[in-house]
């Protein structure tokens, strides 16, 4: 078999593995559009953080109490709070 067979076979191996996978693969979430000015699209392992920070932008007086708590979360645990 030569090289350029061998490139041939592995491609279409990976694009019907691809294509028959596609609906695990591809998956659109929407959130926070009530009232969006702006949208945010995310792919892959940036999607998480990216949520985050649209939240923290949608609230941002919740996000930094949020954030001051889990920083100073044994500061108020001893003060009962």
């Amino acid at each position: 078999m030569s090289t350029k067979e061998v490139h041939e076979e592995l491609v279409q191996r990976l694009n019907e593995k691809i294509t028959s996978a596609r609906d695990a693969l591809t998956r659109l979430d929407v959130r926070h559009m009530d009232g969006a000015k702006v949208a945010v699209v995310s792919l892959g392992a940036t999607a998480r953080p990216v949520l985050g920070a649209v939240e923290a932008a949608r609230h941002p007086a919740h996000h930094f109490l949020h954030r001051l708590r889990r920083r100073n979360g044994a500061q108020l645990l001893l003060q009962g709070r």
